[in-house]
Parts: C-alpha cells; sequence; structure tokens
C-alpha cells in the first residue's frame, strides 16, 4: 500500500490520530539495478537514497530514528530472487540498524504454499511473531503467535487479537 493510503487507515484509529501526522513514511521502490553490485555499501546505500534527511552519503546519522518499519520484506526478496543473498541484505541492514540504536520492525509474509514457513529474517531476528486468522467461537478472527523472543518465556499458542480504536486487545 502507498504510505499516504496507511496514514489515512491509521488516521481513524483514536490510539494513533495524535501520532499519525508525527511520523516520517516513506514509500521504498528498490530496483535490482539499486543493489547492483550487490556489495555491503550498495545495500545500505539505499537509506541514503530514500531517507537522505536522516543518512548522508557516507551513512553517518543525521537525525535519530527511534523506530524504523520495513513492511514488507517479501518484495525485496523476490527482486533478489536468491536466499542466500537476501539473508546478506538482511543481515547487513540489522547490524547496522543495531549500531545506530534503531528499533526495527522487519515484516515478510508467510509462503502459503509451505505450512509454518517463516521469513527468513528470523534466523537474524531477536523476536519473531507470526500473525494469521484462527477460528475461535464459530467465526475467523486475528491471531498472534510469538515464536521466539530472546531472554524472555512467553507463551507459544495462538493468541486472538482485535484492532479497536483504543488500540490492539490481545
Amino acid at each position: 500500500m502507498p504510505s499516504k493510503a496507511i496514514v489515512v487507515y491509521y488516521r481513524d484509529m483514536a490510539f494513533l490520530k495524535d501520532v499519525v501526522d508525527r511520523i516520517k513514511w516513506y514509500d521504498m521502490y528498490i530496483s535490482p539495478r539499486d543493489l547492483i553490485p550487490f556489495t555491503k555499501e550498495k545495500i545500505l546505500k539505499i537509506f541514503h537514497l530514500i531517507m537522505p534527511e536522516f543518512f548522508d552519503e557516507s551513512l553517518n546519522m543525521k537525525k535519530h530514528i527511534d523506530r524504523l518499519v520495513i513492511d514488507s520484506l517479501t518484495t525485496i526478496e523476490k527482486i533478489i530472487g536468491d536466499t542466500s543473498m537476501f539473508r546478506y541484505l538482511g543481515a547487513t541492514w540489522i547490524r547496522f540498524f543495531h549500531k545506530h540504536k534503531i528499533a526495527t520492525l522487519l515484516i515478510e509474509e508467510m509462503d502459503l504454499n509451505i505450512r509454518g514457513k517463516c521469513g527468513e529474517m528470523r534466523n537474524f531476528s531477536e523476536a519473531t511473531i507470526l500473525m494469521n486468522f484462527m477460528e475461535h467461537e464459530n467465526m475467523h478472527m486475528r491471531a498472534l503467535k510469538i515464536v521466539k523472543r530472546y531472554g524472555f518465556n512467553h507463551p507459544t499458542y495462538w493468541m486472538p487479537f482485535h484492532i479497536r480504536e483504543d488500540g490492539i486487545k490481545l
């Protein structure tokens, strides 16, 4: 979805309407040409191209980023077309975000043809959360399951949730 459509959607939620206009939204379009030759420098240079007010050409931070959400990495994975190269890109990004103390949420879509297959970034992430639908009281509803979260005991069952005006309710 284009960022303008996302802003309209979130502005209708009471718990986000006061902050949605303070969030910097970017439409991230990557061409395979943006990644060739496939080097660490080229992979990271994308952030200067997309967010030049935050990163200079040498990838020094000009302004701090509290949180970064990239939704969805699945498109980038399809552009790259090679699992090992995609893992290299993901590991490079995650190290870069960690070095700059940027809390990051990387979103991938599951392959519905392979039951239970998580995205490739699960290999590098500190936490992996699956979102899906489950049957509850004769209806389908959204559910999430924490697959891994380092350093914490957590439930591993599907938890139904609703997105309400006042937030997400488990």
